[in-house]
């Protein structure tokens, strides 16, 4: 028997969706920021698991499922990486063959000539580690920049070549020993929620002189409105059936009852 999910969830699950998207279409302003920080604020692989655990509480969320098996998230993760690595390596090998029509030498070192498939994942990756050794090389790297290669590409390609390594990694170990990890819905709705607001405060801090941006990223989530206070101006629930004590003579009326000619004969 499968089970409604609350509003709560599905307003979280959207909100979740709306930061990932907007993360995802401004990724390469916020890691060309990070180029500049020893201590990285996002990484690829950080917002490509949000965006997993994500899916896997819409699953939980719409099916009422008790667990989610995260082997097939590895799958998709996997296939998903493989997909952005090839478009990476395939623009950068295209550009360096249409600069360096004659000069085989550097086309070869950046992959010319390599049959470079798609859906395969030691081809990616061969193909990825000789795009970086050759970077390394001045020579080389001064010929891709002329061909208008920059930094940033060539650490999105290292970004990918990890990710897709440790990817591949994981999904062997669970396939090769059979085991079945599962995550609770209570830790994803933790998950979850934390890093929205986390990617929403790295959003803070990279765009945080522009508006436009930074409208991309606010919440969806209903405000709740305030509980009404209680009428502070009559009598509270302890006062009620209590007698007030009888109310002493001031000062002004001691000096009246002294000055009059009742107080005067009693003096």
């Amino acid at each position: 028997m499968t089970t409604r999910p609350k509003k709560a969830e599905q307003n979280l699950i959207a909100d979740a969706r709306l930061v990932a998207s907007a993360t995802r279409r401004n990724l390469d302003d916020i890691l060309r920021a990070d180029a500049r920080r020893e201590e990285k604020l996002l990484t690829v692989e950080r917002l490509a698991r949000f965006e997993s655990r994500i899916e896997a509480l819409a699953a939980i969320a719409d099916g009422g499922i008790a667990g989610l098996a995260l082997q097939a998230q590895a799958t998709v993760s996997e296939a998903s990486r493989r997909e952005l690595l090839f478009q990476l390596l395939s623009d950068v090998r295209a550009e360096i063959n249409v600069t360096y029509k004659r000069n085989r030498a550097i086309r070869r070192a950046f992959g010319g000539g390599f049959k470079l498939k798609q859906n395969s994942t030691p081809s990616l990756l061969q193909l990825g580690t000789a795009v970086l050794n050759a970077w390394k090389d001045p020579e080389m790297r001064q010929a891709a920049e002329r061909a208008g290669i920059d930094e940033a590409r060539i650490q999105r390609i290292e970004e990918q070549v990890a990710a897709l390594a440790t990817a591949d990694t994981g999904q062997g170990t669970a396939v090769n020993q059979g085991r079945i990890r599962t995550l609770s819905k209570q830790q994803l709705l933790r998950e979850v929620r934390s890093e929205t607001s986390y990617l929403r405060e790295v959003a803070g801090v990279v765009f945080r002189r522009n508006d436009l941006v930074l409208k991309e990223f606010a919440s969806t989530q209903p405000r709740r409105a305030p509980k009404p206070r209680p009428d502070s101006s009559g009598p509270s629930k302890g006062d009620e059936g209590q007698k007030m004590p009888p109310e002493r003579p001031s000062q002004d009326a001691k000096a009246e009852k002294v000055a009059s000619p009742e107080g005067v004969a009693q003096g």
